[in-house]
């Protein structure tokens, strides 16, 4: 195989061998250093996109402490509410009217809370007599008190939070899913245990507070826990999905920060940020074409920078080529006919390079051949001349 290359290469002429020699090497160097510029510049984006998820994980992260913070608040606020401690702490009675009275007050600082905090869903207490109450504006609401109360009876009067799920109570729309806070409270003035407070937060609150973050054309951000369940996405239909069955899933539970995955015969980006107050994973998914796609575009710009370029550069090679064996057929020409006895020929070339001196080393060459020639010829004259004046002395000795 070798031999045969290098049979075909030798066979060539000198144009041929220097334009298909030159546009192999830059055909080749153009294509490696295509290759090399988008493999480095499509990691340089990929590091500047798991950079900028991080910031807008960072941001949803932040935005999650606000509302939770301020949940912690208001729930703080409604158990310590005058009316709240003084109806809850009343002695039990039998009156209709007294425990209606009650539960009207008590709804109403609850309400007044819920009324002017746009992201609090529901606030309900279920106290240590087993009533419940509620902030208004609530169906079918479903006492927990029981399931509260032994659940908290042994805990600090701390907040706990509860990981997205149907609400144990209907507004207009039906249940929907809420993240809710339990909070155990007791009495301001001897400290003996009043109930459980329960501030819910629509997860629609929740998902705003990233919806609107762009990560690429179709690109998400979602937040699953530590099960691999999505206890927040924009697209409801998403919500209690399990993600276990995905490739990153066992990646996102245990790292934090960007890795490749292909998702769906795709590369995708995923990006993960764990948010520990909830037990969550905020994750960010961006579709590696949607990354490099202004690199694409300019590797299609450069595409037809560089045709440009190889077209006028096979155009030079070729004038060049030219340039060069030009003078050359010109000196085989010469030289042939030196070759069939011309000793009256001239190479005219302009070149002032290698082949300019070896045209005039060729001419002074021919210059000598030929004086050489013809001293040869008038020597070999003025031989046959002495030869034949001798014979005819010797036949004519007088």
């Amino acid at each position: 195989m070798k031999n045969r290359v290098l049979d075909y290469y030798y066979s060539l002429s000198v144009n041929k061998k220097i334009t298909r020699s030159f546009m192999t090497a830059l055909s080749l160097l153009l294509i490696l250093l295509s290759v090399f510029t988008y493999r480095v510049s499509s990691a340089i984006l990929i590091d500047k996109a798991i950079e900028n998820t991080e910031q807008n994980l960072r941001l949803v992260s932040e935005k999650l402490e606000i509302i939770l913070d301020n949940s912690e608040n208001y729930s703080k606020i409604a158990i310590t509410n005058n009316s709240v401690q003084r109806y809850l702490s009343a002695p039990p009675t039998s009156d209709p009217l007294e425990n209606y009275n009650r539960s009207v007050e008590v709804s109403n600082a609850l309400a007044d809370i819920v009324d002017s905090k746009t992201f609090v869903d529901a606030m309900l207490i279920y106290d240590r007599n087993g009533h419940l109450y509620d902030s208004g504006g609530l169906k079918n609401v479903r006492n927990v008190n029981d399931e509260y109360v032994r659940a908290f009876s042994g805990s600090v009067y701390g907040p706990v939070w509860k990981d997205t799920a149907k609400s144990n109570y209907e507004k207009e729309g039906g249940a929907h899913p809420v993240v809710s806070l339990l909070q155990k409270f007791n009495t301001a003035k001897d400290g003996s245990p009043l109930g459980v407070i329960q501030l819910s937060i629509d997860e629609r609150y929740i998902a705003d507070q990233y919806a609107h973050i762009n990560i690429g054309h179709s690109g998400e951000i979602f937040i699953v826990n530590k099960q691999g369940t999505i206890a927040s996405h924009s697209d409801k239909s998403q919500l209690y999905a399990s993600i276990g069955q995905e490739p990153y899933y066992s990646w996102v539970i245990g790292h934090e920060g960007g890795r490749t995955f292909s998702l769906n015969g795709e590369d995708n980006l995923v990006v993960a940020r764990t948010y520990p107050r909830l037990n969550w994973i905020i994750v960010g998914i961006v579709p590696i074409k949607e990354i490099t796609r202004d690199n694409q575009i300019l590797m299609e710009k450069t595409f037809y920078l560089s045709l440009i370029f190889v077209v006028s550069a096979i155009i030079l090679t070729i004038l060049i080529a030219r340039s060069i064996t030009r003078p050359l057929n010109q000196i085989k020409k010469t030289v042939k006919s030196v070759q069939e006895g011309n000793l009256d020929v001239w190479l005219e070339l302009k070149e002032r390079d290698e082949i300019g001196a070896l045209a005039r080393e060729f001419n002074k060459m021919v210059v000598r051949t030929k004086t050489l020639m013809e001293n040869m010829v008038e020597e070999q004259k003025k031989k046959k001349e002495y030869e034949l004046a001798v014979m005819q002395s010797q036949i004519n000795p007088h």
